[in-house]
């Protein structure tokens, strides 16, 4: 079974993504997908243009967590033999649900996260500009920030895959 992920973007279209299903405990949403090949060696130049992933890296699985009260969504990158390759994290609202739908709003902070815990932050220009233009408000700008700055926390702890994932 699938769900449907809508993410909008302050300031463009919503996206939508079909996911598949695997749990939804009340806490969190947990999807997977498993990539064919020639669509993971596609989705995986994303990651390579992004120097995220080293070049010829191969993403086989992915698997989404979105939380009902955590400002950030955790996107788990698997390689074509299950090895992890990382976590990309989109600060953002919590998830809301409707019925089989999902909403959330990207914040525009993200946070790299290699397998061994250290970190990067990504698109605080974006961010910046955003809340100079007045899209976020200032709840949100604190929130996006302090969520960030858990997600640092938990990864250095390794406290995100034991506790969240």
């Amino acid at each position: 079974m699938n769900v449907q992920i809508h993410l909008q973007r302050i300031g463009k279209k919503t996206t939508t993504y079909s996911e598949g299903y695997v749990d939804d405990d009340g806490v969190r949403l947990k999807t997977c997908s498993i990539l064919p090949p020639e669509d993971g060696r596609l989705f995986s130049q994303i990651w390579w243009r992004a120097d995220l992933l080293a070049p010829g890296r191969l993403v086989g699985k992915v698997c989404k967590y979105l939380f009902y009260r955590e400002w950030f969504d955790v996107v788990e990158l698997r390689g074509m033999a299950g090895e992890l390759l990382g976590y990309y994290c989109d600060i953002c609202t919590p998830v809301v649900r409707r019925g089989w739908n999902y909403y959330i709003t990207d914040l525009f902070l993200d946070l790299w996260i290699d397998p061994d815990g250290s970190s990067r932050e990504l698109d605080w220009d974006e961010f910046q500009a955003a809340a100079a233009a007045g899209l976020i408000s200032s709840d949100w700008q604190v929130a996006a920030v302090d969520a960030l700055n858990r997600l640092k926390d938990l990864a250095a702890s390794g406290r995100l895959q034991t506790e969240y994932l």
